[in-house]
C-alpha cells in the first residue's frame, strides 16, 4: 500500500510518500510544493493543484493522509491554508483516492 501524506499550506505544502509493508515502512519520496509570494493567490492555488496531480500520477497512492487545519491567532493565514487544503482535497477526491484527515497533534504523536 502506498500512502501520500500531506501537510497543507499555500506558500509550502509538505508531502511524503511511503510504502506500507509487513515489516518497516519504506520511504519513496518527500518534498515540498512551493509557490512564489509574487503570484496572485489564485495562481498559487492552481500551481498547488497541478503539482498535487503530478504526485498522484507519479506515485499512484492507495490513500492520502492530510492534516486538518491548525487554528492559531492569525485567522487570515488560516483561511488561505483552508483554501489550499480544499484544492488538495478536490484533487485527491477526483482521483478516487481515499482521504484520511488527521488532527496535527495526532500526526506529531504518531511520528
Amino acid at each position: 500500500m502506498i500512502i501520500l501524506g500531506i501537510d497543507p499550506g499555500f506558500e509550502r505544502v509538505g508531502f511524503g510518500v511511503v510504502r506500507r509493508t509487513h515489516t518497516e515502512p519504506q520511504l519513496i519520496d518527500y518534498g515540498c510544493i512551493k509557490t512564489a509570494k509574487t503570484l496572485p493567490f489564485s495562481k498559487r492555488l492552481a500551481e498547488i493543484a497541478r503539482d498535487a496531480e503530478t504526485l498522484v500520477r507519479e506515485h499512484r497512492p492507495d490513500a492520502v493522509v492530510c492534516e486538518e487545519i491548525f487554528f492559531s491567532k492569525n485567522v487570515k493565514t488560516a483561511m488561505k491554508v483552508a483554501h489550499a487544503r480544499g484544492v488538495l482535497l478536490k484533487v485527491f477526491e477526483e482521483a478516487g483516492i481515499p482521504i484520511y484527515e488527521l488532527n496535527p497533534g495526532h500526526v506529531k504523536m504518531a511520528i
